[in-house]
């Protein structure tokens, strides 16, 4: 019998943001192994989703928050901006918003 045979699986529909998020939470707060899949119709994209893909969203369209606002995770309320500060790949951000911390 294989590992993944005798765990759950929890599947999520859409690979984007929302659905990153949750796979992530089910994995932090899964009380015994558990498989999780990501699903994604259009592979472009994948590890993007609407909201961050390039050619769907125009720099001039983003979200209305403050980025010390905004957080996957409620207990670190800082992890967005800490992402963005140390993490994030700003090659293809607009040449004003790749060097501001």
């Amino acid at each position: 019998m294989d590992y993944f045979d005798e765990c759950r699986r929890v599947v999520i529909v859409g690979a984007g943001l929302g659905g990153t998020a949750a796979a992530i939470r089910v994995l932090q707060f899964a009380r015994e192994p558990v498989q999780v899949v990501l699903l994604e119709r259009r592979p472009d994209y994948r590890n993007a989703g609407v909201a961050y893909h390039g050619e769907s969203n125009h720099w001039q369209h983003v979200f209305n928050i403050q980025a010390g606002r905004m957080s996957v995770f409620r207990e670190d309320v800082d992890d967005f901006v800490v992402w963005a500060n140390l993490e994030a790949d700003r090659a293809g951000w607009p040449p004003e918003w790749r060097l501001p911390r």
